[in-house]
C-alpha cells in the first residue's frame, strides 16, 4: 500500500475534521468562560507564584527581589529540587508583553488549562474509538468542573500544570499505529519525564504507565519498546540534569552541591511521616477527595470548605467511571480483544499506581499533590 494512502487512513474527513475543529472550540470556550470570570480574584500568595516571581528579576536584573530558588550559572532550569521551571517562562513571556500584575500571572495559568483540555479531548477521543458523544460529553465536564478551573487560582496551579505532558504520554501510548509503535512508545516515555520535570508526583503515575506500555509490548510482541520508553523517560527528564549541572557550577563543586541539596532536604524532611501504611494510604485518599471535591481550593481561598456540592459532583463523577470501568469488564470477557484489555487497565492502573506510590510519603503530601487524579477520574 502506498505511503500516502496509508498515511490518509489515519486522516478524519472533512466533515469530522470541521466537528472536531468545532467541538474543541466549544470545550475550550466552555473552560474560558469560568476560568476568566473575576481573574484577579482571589490575590496571590508566596506559593501561588512560584517559581513565577523570578520574572521580575529575569526581565529586570538590577532590582533587589527577596527569591528563594536554586542556585543557578545561567538561567533557572528547576525552581526546587522537586519541580521545574515552566510556569517561570510561560509568566515571564506574559508579563514582557502585558506587564506584570494578577491578570497577567492568570492568563499563563488558563493558558495550561486550555492546553491540557486540548490534549484531554484528544485522548478520550483515542481511548473511545471515535466515539463522538463522549468525545464531547466527558472533556466538557471537565471543562466545568470547579475543581479544575480553580486550580488555577491556587497554589494547585503549579501540579496541574504538569498535567499537559502526562495527557500526552498517555495520549501516545493509545495512539493506534502499529507501524510507528516505537515512535508512539519513545514520545510516551519522553512526555512522563516532562511531566515530573513539571512536578515530581507525576512519577507516581509512573508503574501505571509501564503497565500499560507492558500489555501494548505483550501485545505486539515487541519487548523492546519497553526500553524505548524508558529512554523517553530518561530524555523528558533532562531538564532535571541540567538544572543539577547549572547548580554546580554556581557552586563551585560537587561536594558543595551536594551539601546544599542534604540541607534543602532536611529542610522539607520529605521522609519523616510516621504513619503506618494503612494510615498513609488512607490519609493519600482523603486528600485526593479533598482536590477533586474543590474542597481544597476552597480552604486556600477562604479559609474552610464552603459546601458538600464539590462531594456530590465527585461522586457522581467517579460512579461514572466505575460503570464504564464495570462494562469494559464485561466486554473484555465476552471478547478476544487484546485492546480492550488494555483500556480496562490503564482505567485501573493510573489511579490505584498514584495513590499507593504517594503513600509512601504519607502526611508530607498535601491536596494540592493529588489534583492530578483529576484528569484521571475523567477517563
Amino acid at each position: 500500500m502506498p505511503q500516502t494512502l496509508m498515511r490518509a487512513q489515519h486522516l478524519p474527513s472533512s466533515p469530522t475534521r470541521n466537528w472536531l475543529i468545532g467541538t474543541l472550540f466549544g470545550i475550550l470556550l466552555l473552560f474560558a468562560l469560568g476560568a476568566l470570570r473575576m481573574l484577579e480574584l482571589p490575590g496571590v500568595y508566596m506559593d501561588h507564584v512560584n517559581p513565577d516571581y523570578l520574572a521580575a528579576e529575569t526581565l529586570n536584573p538590577t532590582i533587589d527581589n527577596p527569591i528563594w530558588a536554586v542556585p543557578t550559572a545561567y538561567f533557572p532550569v528547576i525552581g526546587a529540587p522537586y519541580h521545574g521551571t515552566q510556569t517561570l517562562y510561560v509568566s515571564t513571556l506574559f508579563a514582557k508583553v502585558f506587564g506584570f500584575g494578577v491578570t497577567t500571572l492568570r492568563l499563563g495559568y488558563v493558558l495550561f488549562g486550555l492546553s491540557a483540555l486540548m490534549v484531554f479531548m484528544f485522548l478520550v477521543r483515542a481511548m473511545t474509538q471515535n466515539q463522538p458523544w463522549l468525545t464531547t460529553l466527558v472533556p466538557a465536564l471537565l471543562a466545568t468542573d470547579i475543581a479544575f478551573s480553580a486550580s488555577f487560582r491556587t497554589q494547585y496551579y503549579i501540579v496541574l500544570s504538569g498535567s499537559v505532558w502526562f495527557l500526552l504520554s498517555v495520549l501516545f501510548l493509545f495512539r493506534d499505529r502499529l507501524a510507528r509503535i516505537n515512535t508512539n512508545i519513545f514520545f510516551s516515555g519522553f512526555f512522563a519525564g516532562l511531566a515530573i520535570y513539571g512536578y515530581f508526583v507525576y512519577v507516581f503515575f509512573v508503574p501505571g504507565l509501564l503497565l500499560i506500555a507492558c500489555l501494548l509490548a505483550l501485545h505486539k510482541t515487541r519487548w523492546h519498546t519497553l526500553l524505548i520508553w524508558g529512554a523517553g523517560l530518561m530524555l523528558g527528564l533532562f531538564p532535571y540534569l541540567l538544572g543539577f549541572v547549572f547548580l554546580v557550577i554556581k557552586l563551585g563543586g560537587l561536594s558543595d552541591s551536594l551539601a546544599w541539596l542534604a540541607s534543602y532536604t532536611r529542610a522539607v524532611h520529605p521522609l519523616s511521616s510516621e504513619l503506618s501504611w494503612l494510615e498513609a494510604l488512607a490519609h493519600a485518599m482523603s486528600k485526593a477527595v479533598s482536590a477533586l471535591s474543590n474542597q481544597g481550593n476552597e480552604i486556600l481561598i477562604f479559609g474552610n470548605p464552603l459546601t458538600s456540592l464539590g462531594i456530590f459532583s465527585m461522586g457522581f463523577i467517579l460512579m461514572l467511571s466505575a460503570s464504564s470501568f464495570a462494562w469494559l469488564s464485561w466486554k473484555c470477557i465476552r471478547s478476544s480483544d487484546v485492546s480492550l484489555l488494555i483500556r480496562l487497565a490503564s482505567y485501573a492502573a493510573l489511579p490505584v499506581s498514584y495513590l499507593l506510590s504517594a503513600s509512601l510519603l504519607g502526611a508530607r503530601l498535601g491536596g494540592h499533590h493529588f489534583i492530578p487524579l483529576i484528569t484521571v477520574s475523567y477517563l
